[in-house]
């Protein structure tokens, strides 16, 4: 497999996730951004320690970022 054919399938996986994310009303914007602050805080601690970055937070960033852009374009889509 290639490199490029693993990040397709990642992408794929991560949007998959951020789709249902912003499609669960029972989150709200506020918890997505809470949880794209503390993968962001994790992040910088691991760069400032001289630490790898988690890719655990690095990865939940990624899908919390693109839920929240998918909520945001929705609600702006659905305005008159």
């Amino acid at each position: 497999m290639t490199v490029e054919h693993h990040r397709n399938e990642e992408e794929s996986m991560c949007g998959d996730t951020a789709r249902k994310i912003a499609s669960d009303n029972m989150i709200s914007n506020n918890q997505i951004e809470i949880g794209c602050a503390y993968m962001t805080e994790k992040i910088t601690s691991a760069k400032v320690a001289g630490e790898p970055v988690p890719f655990l937070a690095y990865r939940n960033l990624r899908i919390f970022t693109a839920a929240l852009r998918i909520r945001l374009h929705l609600a702006s889509a659905s305005k008159p």
